[in-house]
């Protein structure tokens, strides 16, 4: 039974980077197209999900909002695994004072709120989608620090560590053939698991002004351009809401599959 799930999970993954990929040939019109004499109209044959206060096709954009939803959340994803795992393991393996420096700074980043410290970074740089992946990353890579550390402070303790520094091997070649491979399962399912958060926070960046700009189809900021139209078109906040629960729902079911699958221990 968990095996199906696992392949339901990925199956429904791999629909939704079909539909990011070829989104441009998917959507029925073009998202950045305006007309005004269109604008606000409620969902049809014409117009599936609506148009917008500009004209323009709200399903068209929300097929694109989930390319660039996904581009930037496996964007971030990628960059706080790969910074904060090569941290964690240069700590945990070397020890003395780069481990206290390292672990010092993993401390501080710790102490703030993840979207609150993301949220003043993005401030100061500036509202952009580049900007907000880059806040996300500084917030976000010390988390997985930790996490390599302690995989490497008990890798180091056996008796393979000890015998390829007999042997010779350099720091190097021990790291990226005894330690890395012992550290990535967890990376893997816990970088699983941060693709449906980090997905919730781009949006959140956007919605308030710090992430995608217009006219960009981004999903936090067709909620946040829907806000004034509530009462009278709620749809232009209902469907990218409702796509927003979707895919982040997605995610976190096939990231507990994945964790399932790659240590049934658990």
């Amino acid at each position: 039974m968990k095996n199906k799930l696992f392949c339901l999970y990925t199956g429904l993954v791999c629909f939704m980077l079909i539909f990011a990929i070829f989104a441009p040939y998917i959507v029925p019109q073009d998202p950045f197209y305006s007309d005004i004499a269109s604008s606000l109209q409620e969902p049809s044959a014409q117009h599936w999900f609506g148009t917008d206060k500009l004209g323009r096709d709200v399903f068209s954009r929300l097929l694109y909002g989930m390319r660039l939803s996904l581009f930037t959340a496996i964007t971030i994803v990628f960059c706080i695994a790969s910074i904060g795992s090569i941290m964690g393991a240069i700590a945990g393996y070397f020890g003395g004072k780069i481990e206290q420096v390292i672990m010092r700074l993993v401390d501080i980043m710790l102490a703030f709120p993840g979207i609150v410290l993301a949220i003043a970074i993005a401030g100061i740089l500036g509202g952009s989608i580049g900007n907000a992946i880059l806040a996300l990353t500084i917030v976000g890579w010390a988390k997985y620090a930790r996490m390599a550390r302690s995989v490497t402070l008990k890798v180091c303790n056996e008796d393979y560590i000890a015998a390829a520094k007999v042997q010779g091997g350099t720091t190097f070649n021990i790291i990226k053939r005894h330690i890395f491979p012992n550290v990535l399962p967890l990376v893997v399912v816990t970088g699983a698991m941060d693709l449906g958060v980090m997905m919730v926070e781009v949006a959140g960046l956007s919605f308030l002004g710090f992430g995608a700009q217009p006219p960009t189809p981004e999903w936090g900021l067709m909620i946040n351009d829907g806000r004034q139209y509530l009462q009278s078109s709620p749809y232009l906040m209902m469907f990218p809401g409702l796509a927003i629960f979707i895919v982040v729902s997605i995610f976190n079911l096939w990231s507990d599959a994945l964790r399932d699958k790659m240590d049934p221990r658990q």
